[in-house]
């Protein structure tokens, strides 16, 4: 099978999005699929480069298509009026004539995927669909409008949707072959106000593990990987962790010399400066920036892994970082929506779920945890081998190549 997909944000460029795109491409060609993938990595010119070698094997692979300069108005109303876009018509003009290319240079290409954010990726896998006459299959991966999600006023004004995005969406949905989501939630979000119910799946994000036999941590380590506080468009605030973990000291003086608790990621000022109010400066820390397989090495060494979600009333989302939590198996502290993805997962075992604003429930989820850490019952509290199963590389892999060969066969 031979798979075109296009991904605008992709490894190694050091970013959420681009780590899921990387695994998934990266567990097809385990599968023996022959993949390419279509990138931009000119669009995302503020994103490091993450120099894990996991993604080494995916380079051959990886065509980067730039965005090209801004073409004279005559061009950009032509492209536009061909591919029916306000935005991005030069880039989508790029990417199918480099489609166009690739299918015939070598063996046809029998399906397309486009994965988003940014929702741009499906523009031109519509016209490549169109023109080649092989299945499409769109995956989203967030809401198509995420600034629904963005607290702030000022930093949502460049995420609202206008006309040309509200069409697009329509028409994805409606002319896509298949649908996919990582969750059951954000697939039915998505679908509450359109008619689409028909070839619309599930197929989750993929975990990844170190590679490396990391001994854990002696302390109670407490570990969050990613972006938090500023860094993070929707909000994501650890306020209630730190809270949480002063609370606990008070009513277990014993734990602080034996606890820390970890961020691997950049440093949030306004978090730094609630932590020192809070006189826990001698008890967090901040990695830093570091590689894709070092923060996983990190989470290897944790005693309990964080998950910090916004404060909303309903959790949409699959937090990629969860997978490689549960992937790690280690026990889960998550602050997340009392409905939601996240929730839901929390009955299979293995993640203690408190609202995002419970500081009272984190330091009763901290005691519960570090008491079992004493007494060498951490694994009690680590998730079924059947949930880390499902984000496995080959059982999604399996379920993708499932679905495009039923659709071929349909």
């Amino acid at each position: 099978m031979r798979l075109l997909i296009i991904s605008p944000v992709f490894v190694p460029l050091a970013d959420s999005e681009s780590f899921c795109g990387g695994k998934f491409a990266a567990a097809l060609l385990d599968a023996g699929v022959d993949v390419t993938v279509i990138c931009s990595h000119s669009m995302s010119p503020r994103h490091r480069v993450d120099s894990s070698s996991r993604w080494k094997s995916l380079a051959p692979v990886t065509v980067d298509v730039p965005n090209p300069p801004a073409p004279p108005l005559g061009t950009r109303c032509r492209l536009g009026l061909r591919y029916r876009t306000t935005e991005w018509t030069a880039w989508t003009a790029a990417v199918v004539g480099k489609a166009r290319e690739l299918h015939r240079r070598a063996a046809p290409f029998d399906a397309i995927i486009s994965r988003s954010y940014p929702w741009q990726a499906h523009i031109p896998a519509y016209w490549v669909a169109s023109e080649l006459g092989i299945p499409w299959v769109a995956n989203l991966n967030d809401p198509w409008n995420l600034g629904a999600f963005i607290p702030d006023p000022a930093s949502r004004a460049g995420w609202e949707l206008g006309w040309n995005a509200r069409r697009w969406r329509h028409r994805v949905f409606s002319r896509a072959d298949i649908l996919t989501f990582p969750c059951e939630r954000l697939r039915d979000f998505s679908l509450r106000d359109g008619p689409r119910r028909k070839n619309v799946h599930v197929i989750p994000h993929i975990s990844a593990t170190s590679s490396r036999d990391v001994a854990a941590a002696r302390d109670f380590v407490v570990l969050h990987a990613g972006k938090l506080g500023a860094q993070e468009v929707t909000g994501r605030r650890p306020d209630a962790i730190v809270d949480g973990l002063t609370r606990f000291f008070q009513q277990r003086v014993d734990a602080r010399s034996r606890t820390r608790l970890m961020f691997v990621g950049g440093e949030d000022p306004v978090t730094r400066d609630h932590v020192a109010r809070q006189g826990l400066t001698d008890v967090v820390t901040w990695v830093g920036h570091v590689s894709y397989e070092e923060s996983l090495e990190y989470i290897a060494r944790a005693s309990v892994c964080l998950l910090v979600e916004a404060d909303i009333k309903e959790g949409i989302f699959l937090p990629s970082k969860l997978c490689d939590y549960v992937a790690a198996r280690k026990p889960v502290l998550a602050l997340s929506p009392n409905e939601g993805t996240v929730r839901d997962l929390a009955r299979h075992g293995g993640i203690v779920q408190v609202p995002p604003a419970d500081s009272n429930g984190v330091s009763d989820a901290l005691t519960l945890l570090f008491d079992a850490f004493c007494h060498g019952k951490l694994s009690d509290h680590v998730a079924p081998a059947s949930l880390a199963r499902r984000y496995e590389p080959d059982t999604v892999a399996e379920a993708f190549l499932r679905m495009i060969r039923d659709a071929r066969a349909a």
